[in-house]
């Protein structure tokens, strides 16, 4: 309880200290010259007052003659918008628009033609220049504009072909405003046949309301205006308000409410948002802004259920209100109940099919939930059509067609339009990774990743991109070099920018100390990365002659990722070489089970029973089942080969290897277990052409020996065809044999010296 009071306390004094400042300007023009309106002066001063009442200072003007009086007006109120929290506009008049721009008319001009409106009357946008603020406040426009155009019937001569006259165009509204039509697009509102039209009736009622958000406000003018014309009047808001909902009249609660915000901002001591909310709800059931803040308190402690049972109540009460349909849906989508899920963002779209954040929400839970990329595309797609400058959907959609459909061309587009939008929008990364692997334009990678950092110079992502762009297409180590160390320094906690820049060292500058030292660096930051630890086991393992250390390291990865199935194979390797046979088969079986796709662990597992373990069944059983599990698996092929040919079943060994050749028919491996065929068999020409091809392709500096870890040098390969070719009386071709391989530079000095003998028994004649 101690918590709960300071935190009203608290609020109190903060919002005492810290008074929130309203301006508004207000506006009403009946007497006009052509088409006289008798309300717009009576709607005026009555929002006039209204506002007064909500602690407004309200600037208030009637019956402004000439474009001059108008603008002036409002450069009045935009002098003084800056020092306001809030900005309010209410226009009643005569307003028109020419070739979608809406204009305010002033009471004694004369308008013969849409020429003269343009330059005579006053763009609905110098009004949203004065109310637009630096600050990321509050901005309401309303527009009670739509009146019959009496100047309309002379201009039939001079109309331009892309004008419209009847009502207001719609208006894309700046961050953090609200923009309210007294109906909607294209349709003119009747000036009301009492002393104040029906829409400023309604308005006046809404916006007094305690505790009922800005947004609710227009849903319940709408819903109002609606009922009482019949349909005949649809009220229109378009809006991109930003930060905590806004009540313009925020009642007895206000302080309590306050402190809930910023528990709930803070996350912390939520239990006693609760608290605060118990005895308002009793008091108030049907508040709706203690409901909402109910409902938001819940899904903060993650009790998706009472959160449930709290959006069923807002949803009675306001069926036309999509947020809260949007709201029920992430719960049942958080307690895995998709269909329920499903059902409420239809709902939402249903009873707010203008709103384009409706679709936005809907396409995201089809693409990450569902799946379903065909609607999650056209939910993005009908989202741009309703608000074509919502540079999230331009994003979502890029991202599918980057992600889901392969359509780099596409993809690219969007992503350029997300840019065109809000340049800072930070997007350059997915850009330069298309002109990188679509465009093959590595310039301009290069300067969408140079403007990402200019961006976000203190985040490393796009350090790192530069980098590995510079490495790998650019072939410019230094500058790559300098950009992951950039990384370092701007993220010395990040682990990630030690494993990348680690493997810039093993990969592209050999530097396997320094790769050895990043990777214990991010180990250092973060213990439980089963990623790092692999690279480590693997500089152990390949540079560093540590089978002991690389052994450890993999076990750890194992210890922490479970399902890794390559750290498996390499620690039966290690295991083997440690001539641990035993827990060699077993991790080969661990491998095998995460993995049963996989034909190497069958391959690897088989070759220990074949030459360790001395168990041919279970070894022909691995290979065959390698082999039926990828029918193009080479090593399965041809260590069953092998096995073949110690068992003596030369035709079957004979089908293998002319299988794995016609996979790969430049490998000596396969070449030379066909020799070892032939020489079986005692075909000694054959056996000879075979060792022949196996030398011709010898690249490698071994050929894989199974019966132990290391392999069979091409010098053997040469004086096991010196053997034959002696045979045949062949000594000129033994002695090149010799020679070439005296020549080897990895020769070992007893081989050398064995060579020299023979040499020098056989070819000095």
């Amino acid at each position: 309880m101690k918590n709960l009071l300071f935190y009203i306390l608290f609020i109190s004094v903060f919002s005492f200290s810290q008074e929130e400042k309203r301006l508004a300007l207000v506006i009403g023009n009946s007497e006009y010259i052509k088409g006289p309106l008798k309300n717009p002066v009576n709607d005026a001063k009555l929002i006039a007052k209204a506002l007064d009442s909500l602690g407004f200072e309200v600037l208030e003007y009637y019956n402004l003659t000439t474009q001059r009086q108008l603008k002036k007006a409002i450069l009045e109120f935009g002098a003084k918008r800056d020092s306001a929290n809030v900005g309010f506009v209410y226009y009643a008049g005569h307003g028109v628009q020419v070739n979608n721009e809406n204009y305010l008319l002033p009471t004694q001009e004369e308008y013969t033609s849409q020429t003269e409106v343009i330059e005579y009357a006053v763009s609905v946008q110098t009004v949203l220049r004065a109310l637009k603020s630096d600050s990321n406040q509050v901005n309401i426009l309303v527009l009670d504009a739509c009146r019959d155009n009496p100047f309309e019937s002379n201009w039939s001569q001079t109309r331009s072909a892309q004008g419209g006259t009847g009502g207001l165009a719609k208006i894309p509204p700046p961050n953090g405003s609200i923009i309210a039509f007294s109906t909607s697009a294209g349709e003119t509102a009747a000036d009301g046949k009492g002393i104040n039209s029906d829409y400023t009736l309604s308005l006046y009622k809404n916006i007094l309301l305690e505790d009922t958000s800005l947004d609710q406000v227009f849903r319940n003018i709408r819903a109002e205006v609606l009922k009482i014309t019949n349909g005949a009047q649809r009220p229109l808001e378009m809006t991109q308000l930003t930060g905590q909902t806004f009540y313009l009249n925020p009642g007895n609660y206000d302080d309590e409410f306050k402190a809930i915000e910023l528990i709930l901002e803070q996350k912390k001591e939520l239990l006693d948002a609760l608290n605060i909310l118990a005895p308002i709800i009793d008091d108030k059931p049907e508040n709706i802004r203690a409901l909402e803040l109910l409902a938001e308190s819940y899904v903060a402690l993650e009790n998706f259920s009472k959160a449930l049972e709290t959006l069923d109540i807002l949803v009675g009460l306001d069926t036309e209100k999509s947020i809260y349909l949007r709201q029920r849906a992430w719960c049942y989508k958080s307690l895995d109940n998709l269909e329920k899920a499903l059902e409420d963002y239809n709902k939402a779209v249903e009873v707010e099919p203008e709103n384009s954040y409706n679709y936005e929400m809907r396409g995201k839970f089809y693409e990450n939930y569902l799946k379903d990329y065909d609607k999650a595309l056209a939910d993005y797609n009908k989202g741009i059509e309703l608000n074509p400058n919502d540079a999230d959907l331009h994003f979502s959609k890029a991202y599918l067609y980057d992600v889901y459909f392969d359509k780099p061309d596409l993809a690219l587009q969007s992503y350029l339009e997300v840019v065109r939008l809000n340049p800072e929008y930070g997007v350059y990364n997915n850009i330069a990774l298309l002109y990188i692997s679509h465009v093959k334009d590595y310039q301009k990678a290069l300067e969408s990743y140079t403007k990402e950092i200019e961006l976000h110079p203190s985040e490393s992502l796009a350090y790192r991109n530069r980098a590995d762009l510079y490495a790998n297409q650019l072939e410019d180590l230094e500058k790559a070099l300098e950009d992951y160390n950039k990384a370092v320094e701007v993220e010395p906690e990040n682990s990630y920018n030690y494993k990348m820049r680690g493997e810039f060292y093993e990969n592209y500058l050999k530097d396997y100390d320094k790769a050895l030292a990043d990777y214990n660096k991010g180990i250092e930051l973060n213990p439980n990365d089963a990623d790092l630890h692999f690279s480590k086991a693997y500089a152990y393992y390949n540079y560093f002659d540590k089978p002991d250390l690389a052994l450890q390291s993999y076990l750890e990865v194992v210890r922490m990722n479970p399902d890794n199935a390559t750290s498996y194979l390499k620690i039966a390797r290690l295991m083997r070489f440690k001539k641990d046979f035993n827990n060699s088969v077993n991790y080969y079986t661990k491998a095998i089970a995460l993995d049963t796709t996989s034909s190497i662990g069958y391959t690897w597992r088989g070759i220990v029973f074949q030459h360790d373990l001395k168990k041919p069944n279970l070894a022909l059983k691995d290979y065959n089942k390698a082999i039926e599990v990828n029918s193009e698996s080479y090593s399965g092929l041809l260590y069953r080969a092998k096995l073949y040919l110690e068992l003596n079943e030369f035709e079957k060994a004979k089908l293998d290897i002319s299988s794995a050749i016609k996979l790969d028919d430049k490998d000596p491996e396969a070449f030379y277990v066909l020799a070892q065929l032939h020489k079986l068999q005692g075909n000694k020409l054959d056996n000879y052409l075979a060792l022949s091809d196996a030398i011709k392709f010898f690249e490698n500096g071994y050929i894989n020996n199974s019966n132990a870890t290391g392999g069979i040098a091409l010098e053997s390969l040469l004086l096991e065809r010196v053997s034959i070719s002696q045979s045949f009386g062949q000594l000129d071709n033994a002695c090149k044999d010799y020679s070439t391989a005296l020549k080897l530079p990895r020769l070992e000095s007893e081989t050398r010296k064995e060579i020299e003998q023979l040499i020098s028994e056989n070819c000095n004649n």
